[in-house]
Formats: structure tokens, sequence, C-alpha cells
């Protein structure tokens, strides 16, 4: 961000020295959309960030855990001896 706000800045002031006004602006244009994009990128980083500090693994683990019993108490019966003794968790 510091980058691009020196840089913005540098051609702020090539315009003001009167520099070739079309090109500049296109040129801030454009170093103002990739502002935008890594603010928002930034933004969504810090998002992220604070949702991994709250997710409990050791109860998703459990969860899962959970479904996978679930799910092998149901599937069980309905396979083959063999089937079954293949399965391993």
């Amino acid at each position: 961000m510091k980058r691009l706000d020196r840089e913005l800045a540098q051609l702020a002031q090539a315009v003001a020295a009167g520099g070739d006004i079309p090109a500049l602006v296109t040129a801030m244009q454009n170093k103002q959309r990739q502002r935008e994009t890594a603010a928002a990128t930034i933004d969504r980083l810090e998002g992220l960030e604070k949702a991994a500090e709250i997710f409990d693994v050791g109860a998703w683990w459990k969860r899962r855990a959970s479904y996978l019993r679930t799910f092998w108490t149901r599937l069980r019966p309905i396979l083959s001896p063999a089937e079954a003794a293949s399965v391993t968790f």
C-alpha cells in the first residue's frame, strides 16, 4: 500500500509539473485501481484471520468424527464381511 501511495503521489507531482497529462492521468487511474484491489485483498485477509482465530479445530474434528461414526454404523449392515473388514479409520 505504501508503495502504491508513493507512486500515486509521484504521478500527481508529475501532473502538477506539467508532464504528459493524459498519459499521467491514465497511469494514476491504473495505480488507483491497483490500490483499491490491494485494499480489498487486505480487508478480506484480515477477515479470514479473525475467523481463523475463533475457529475451534478440536470441536470441528469431533463433529466430523461423529458424522463418520454415524455413517459407518449405517453402512456396515449393507456391506459384505470382507468389505466391512477392509474399512479402517
